[in-house]
């Protein structure tokens, strides 16, 4: 046989198995074969630290505590929030986000943010669309709205890792992206490298309604990567209200948990139990606060 038929013959073969017997997708988490098809595969998403209960109703913070504190997210005395939101609450009306920003996740996270992974932001995007369509709390709204980034930071990422997972989301919900009706109007310092008193100053006036009339008596679902101090989200809800907006809620692919939160919970159930020995977990709360 001649060689141009060997070959001829060869991709036949491979296109006819490729339709038989198709390669199977690479994991974007791990880029091993994925035996369930799109998306992070099992061994990824098993990795990701979940947001489990107790944890706060208003911004989604995982919490931890005795069982003084009660099981579930309705203890005796209340509604279970976390200090932020009783000292200062948002003007979103609740945040949800099923990781935490720790371990695998904050690792996907930066990938997509710094290495321009848009194949695993899609990913995640997924995982965000299957659990907004579980958390009842999130619902009804009625359009998508992804934070924006400053155009300078747009043009060198490449893409908007907010947009990709609204996209996901709004698609899976059936509810229209909007993308263009908030945008930010000036650069801000990464707020991860600012202290956390520092971080709404950082935000204040960064971002402006483009598309006031869209919005009037519009419910929005605002989606971000990371929830941490909530300065971001908490500027981004006060703008769209201001421009006719009558309920901003907040999805987030992750949520930061305060260490500070967690000592002082534990220091409350210890002190129930114990009143004489509280001067311990003070000083460690008062460490972290510093």
């Amino acid at each position: 046989m001649d060689r141009p038929w060997l070959t001829l013959a060869k991709r036949v073969w491979q296109g006819t198995l490729d339709v038989l017997l198709p390669p199977r997708p690479l994991c974007p988490g791990c880029q091993r074969p994925n035996r369930h098809g799109r998306g992070l595969c099992r061994g990824c998403l098993s990795r990701i630290p979940r947001v489990a209960p107790p944890f706060c109703v208003r911004c989604g913070r995982p919490l931890r505590g005795g069982d003084e504190l009660g099981r579930g997210n309705e203890p005796e005395g209340g509604v279970d929030q976390c200090r932020a939101c009783r000292q200062r609450p948002y003007l979103f009306s609740v945040a949800r986000a099923p990781g935490v920003y720790d371990g695998a996740l904050r690792d996907y996270i930066h990938r997509v943010k710094f290495g321009a992974d848009r194949a695993l932001g899609e990913a995640l995007g997924q995982l965000l669309a299957d659990y907004a369509v579980q958390a009842r709390e999130l619902w009804p709204v009625d359009a998508v709205v992804p934070v924006p980034l400053h155009p300078a930071r747009l043009e060198e990422r490449g893409f908007n890792q907010a947009e990709v997972l609204a996209r996901a989301v709004a698609n899976r919900v059936s509810r229209p992206l909007w993308p263009h009706v908030l945008e930010r109007v000036r650069p801000t310092a990464a707020q991860a490298r600012l202290p956390m008193e520092s971080r709404r100053a950082n935000v204040r006036g960064a971002f402006r309604v483009r598309e006031a009339a869209l919005l009037a008596g519009k419910r929005l679902l605002l989606i971000d990567d990371v929830l941490t101090s909530g300065a971001t989200a908490g500027e981004a809800a006060r703008v769209l209200l201001r421009g006719g907006a009558t309920e901003v809620k907040v999805l987030c692919l992750a949520v930061g948990a305060h260490e500070t939160e967690w000592l002082w919970r534990q220091r409350q159930a210890e002190h129930r139990t114990n009143p004489g020995n509280s001067w311990v977990h003070d000083q460690r709360v008062d460490a972290f606060s510093t």
